[in-house]
């Protein structure tokens, strides 16, 4: 049995998906103060959960690519 089932995903998402919402700016603003950022807009959110970090991204211009081992969690994402 997967351990990040629908269940744990739904709670996750509606519990914890502010945690990736309060970081996203410190990690764009991380993104921006580099050179390449003039260059590279694509982010890889590894372990993507629900997507919370991706929607920011996306939502700055990002090409955006999750990967996430729980198919519950990139349901969520979807």
């Amino acid at each position: 049995m997967q351990a990040y089932n629908e269940g744990f995903a739904g709670i996750y998402n509606a519990r914890w998906a502010g945690f990736a919402e309060q970081v996203a700016p410190l990690i764009l603003a991380f993104h921006d103060s580099k050179a390449i950022s003039r260059e590279n807009k694509a982010i890889l959110d590894l372990c993507c959960g629900t997507g919370q970090l991706s929607l920011h991204f996306l939502s700055e211009g990002f090409r955006v690519v999750g990967l996430d081992a729980s198919e519950a969690m990139l349901a969520h994402a979807r």
